[in-house]
């Protein structure tokens, strides 16, 4: 029976060519899209889980009085907590960075994890070679991956050998030693890396007196531990222990949610963004979804074409469940077809998803076991639910009506189904291409919105030591032609101005971060910064230097310091409610002389803080900022890069444009924008295909009435008028369906930046114009192939 089902169907895929092509094409254009988007989510959403221990491996968050969470945890709690907290089963101190060295005769940047010897445990590591867990004293011991084994030393074992630190002048390259080799560490974590630097185990003592250190902690507890009520253990053990009437507290974040869930103040790791995964998620599902209902419209569709067939089907005895399971059989292969010729799409496409995406996926559907397994399951699952609906509908037909060529059911509920998902397939397209609007506005707004300073004609050189040479290589640098001005700083545009809190003044019970910058007298000039009132710094005024800062625990020798003088911006004067000029200001222990036009430190997801600007005579570490005359970046560039090379030839420079810096910050914007143009593009196409099947049968269905209307002269447009009004009624629909859902959207995404570009009526105007532009120029094409019917072949049989 089977055999002979699957003989008809591969038949009809054949007789009707071109609506097999367009639902098998559709289909497989969603499950592609559909897959490929679940691949970076899923992948996405992998971070972390691959731990062994990962379900009992925490890191903790201290929070302080006024609400602020730190990623850190006080250092003295590596050997306070084992020894008061059974619990515990290990801690150590782990941090990411990077380590530069020098790979035969190449400077090389690899990331790293610092921590000790209990970091292999705790995320059992496998070692492949040497013996890590013993430290060879006096020497910086480092375990490397295979990958790096392979790529460095092939065909040798890297144990025991010493790669050195790039060459300074004056100082000596730190030898490290290769103690181990380690299976690679997947990409999927928040402690990716390819070298591991390790040293001896921590041994800070907690004191409930003095100044505290602070480390980034991450702790193992016993199986089956309730974390709520251990952390409330801790937490009221810690504020006994504590000398302080406001003591920190303490909260356990899994490591599973370290990537996707850290907005923690100096959390330096690598992480994600959880609300565009759950978009990306949501894209996916409305792929997969706006294929499917197409796949339902056309089945539907193309059973005009079928009513004899079924009806002298059932006037010989075939029972609807006969019927229904022929349909049934017929969808699976389509989905079948629909599947390989997705997958081929899929990896096909595959590479471009990781160049576009710009790092390598762990969880590539189909290539693991687990994963291909889900994959077909959701594909079968799909396919027998969506194949349901058509093969019970075309069981359905009445046997009388169906030999007359009348399209009738048993079941009353069709059109009304068929046009609800119409609707739902309008209401996907409009939320889409909504969607597609704010996201462009957004990315185009934040590119360019005006930041306080002049971010043209602007070079930076990030953080460096200068040797005891900076102030050489800024002249040199000013010396060369093209360039106006250059100026040494601590801060380059993106970066922040650190963590210096103080009590709000508008609240006293919560704070407030204060960016302080660092930079010579030449800072303001370079940066094109606007003065409103008072006065700059003077260059010949050696008081106008601040001196290096230093926290006193005395109170009185604090308190006896002096202000040194200091530029702030108007909205620092707002906001700390800093009304006279040249008057020491308790709350920042600094003289204002000067009130400048603010500007954006950070990113314009992040909201202005208040600024203040130290003048230093010295910054021998720090960053330099280069105004150059218009179009000469490139040029100045060049020399640049050749005068480093004459003064620091092993150093690598970091040379970039402010420009692509501040272009940078918004990657992950462009990334969703460019995201949404080809999927929305690929929505359209489907919401299209929808609509064709619709028009289809509607025309099938009319046939005799088109032809009746030609011979009595009714012109084509009122034809193409008769068929496009029946999808106002529902373009209405799915707009006080779609605007709305699509709005709640936008707004909360909109939430994650402090500057933003709205929600606005002409977006969804816009969007919702191209929906039915779409919509009416693929119903006109289908009725104007419609109407090119001879009247006397569509009326042969009156």
């Amino acid at each position: 029976m089977i055999k002979n089902y699957l003989k008809i169907a591969w038949r009809g895929l054949f007789r009707h060519k071109v609506f097999s092509f367009i639902n098998i094409f559709g289909l497989a254009v969603g499950l592609w899209g559909c897959m490929t988007v679940a691949t970076v989510v899923i992948d996405e959403l992998s971070y972390d889980r691959h731990w062994k221990k990962a379900d009992n491996l925490y890191r903790i968050i201290s929070k302080d009085p006024r609400g602020e969470k730190l990623a850190l945890g006080v250092s003295g709690l590596i050997t306070a907590l084992p020894e008061n907290f059974p619990e515990v089963k290990s801690i150590s101190d782990i941090r990411t960075g990077t380590l530069e060295l020098d790979i035969k005769g190449a400077s090389v940047e690899f990331e790293t994890v610092y921590s000790d010897t209990r970091v292999l445990d705790m995320l059992s590591l496998e070692v492949l070679e040497g013996n890590p867990e013993t430290l060879v004293h006096g020497q910086e011991n480092i375990v490397v991956s295979e990958r790096f084994r392979d790529t460095y030393f092939p065909n040798t074992s890297p144990v025991g050998q010493l790669i050195y630190s790039p060459f300074e002048k004056g100082e000596e390259p730190t030898p490290y030693l290769i103690t181990g080799v380690i299976k690679n560490i997947p990409y999927n974590t928040h402690l990716r890396s390819d070298v591991i630097s390790l040293k001896e185990a921590s041994n800070d003592v907690l004191t409930n007196k003095g100044a505290m250190g602070f480390s980034s902690l991450y702790l193992v507890l016993a199986k089956k531990t309730d974390v709520a009520v251990f952390t409330e253990k801790v937490n009221k053990w810690y504020a006994d222990y504590m000398d302080s009437e406001h003591p920190l507290t303490f909260q356990l974040q899994s490591i599973k949610d370290a990537y996707l869930r850290s907005d923690f103040l100096l959390d330096m790791i690598i992480h994600g963004d959880l609300q565009t995964s759950y978009i990306l998620a949501g894209v996916a599902l409305l792929l997969l979804a706006i294929a499917c209902v197409n796949f339902i419209s056309l089945s539907a569709a193309r059973s005009v074409y079928r009513l004899k067939a079924i009806g002298t089907r059932k006037v010989l005895g075939a029972k609807n469940g006969m019927i229904a399971s022929q349909f049934l059989v017929e969808s699976l292969l389509y989905f079948v077809l629909a599947t390989v010729l997705a997958t081929l799409c899929y990896y096909a496409t595959l590479p471009m998803l990781l160049d576009y995406w710009g790092h390598p996926l762990e969880m590539v559907l189909m290539s693991k076991p687990g994963l291909l397994l889900a994959t077909l399951a959701v594909i079968l699952s799909i396919s027998l639910l969506v194949g349901w609906y058509p093969a019970v509908l075309l069981s359905g037909f009445r046997p009388v009506n169906a030999l007359k060529g009348k399209l009738t059911f048993r079941w009353g509920g069709h059109g009304i189904m068929q046009k609800g998902l119409v609707v739902t397939q309008f209401v996907i397209a409009l939320v889409v291409m909504i969607g597609l609007w704010v996201v462009g506005s957004q990315w185009t707004f934040l590119k360019n919105k005006d930041v306080g300073y002049h971010k043209e004609n602007l070079l930076a050189i990030s953080y460096t030591d200068w040797e005891n040479k900076g102030k050489t290589f800024k002249q040199e640098v000013r010396s060369i032609a093209g360039v106006k001005q250059a100026s040494l700083s601590k801060w380059i545009p993106t970066r922040s101005g650190g963590l210096n809190l103080v009590a709000d003044p508008e609240d006293s019970s919560s704070s407030i971060n204060i960016a302080r910058l660092d930079a010579d007298m030449d800072f303001v000039g370079v940066m094109g910064l606007q003065l409103e009132e008072g006065r700059l710094f003077d260059p010949t005024s050696p008081k106008d230097f601040s001196p290096e800062r230093w926290v006193s625990a005395d109170k009185e020798v604090e308190a006896a310091k002096p202000k040194p003088p200091v530029l702030i911006t108007d909205y620092t004067q707002k906001r700390l409610q800093i009304n006279t000029l040249d008057v020491p200001d308790k709350l920042t222990r600094t003289t204002p002389i000067g009130i400048i036009r603010h500007f954006n430190m950070e990113s314009l997801k992040e909201p202005l803080s208040p600024t203040i600007i130290h003048a230093k005579d010295s910054l021998e570490r720090s960053c330099m900022l280069i105004r150059t005359l218009p179009g000469q970046e490139n040029t100045v560039s060049g020399q640049i890069r050749k005068l480093w090379k004459q003064f620091y030839p092993e150093k690598i420079l970091e040379l970039n444009t402010v420009t692509e810096l501040l272009e940078q910050q918004y990657i992950k914007e462009a990334k969703l924008w460019q995201f949404f143009l080809f999927f929305g593009l690929l929505v359209l196409f489907l919401a299209a295909l929808g609509v064709f099947g619709l028009v289809e049968q509607a025309t099938a269905q009319r046939i005799k009435e088109i032809g009746i209307r030609k011979v009595l002269g009714a012109p084509l447009r009122s034809m193409v008028y008769l068929f496009s009004r029946s999808f106002a009624g529902l373009l209405l629909i799915a707009g006080l369906i779609g605007m709305p859902i699509a709005w709640y959207g936008a707004q909360r995404w909109l939430e994650n930046y402090a500057y933003q570009v709205g929600v606005h009526w002409q977006q969804l105007i816009g969007a919702a114009a191209v929906v039915v532009v779409v919509t009416l120029l693929t119903s006109t094409l289908q009725v104007l192939r419609a109407t090119r019917v001879n009247p006397a072949e569509s009326l042969r049989s009156e």
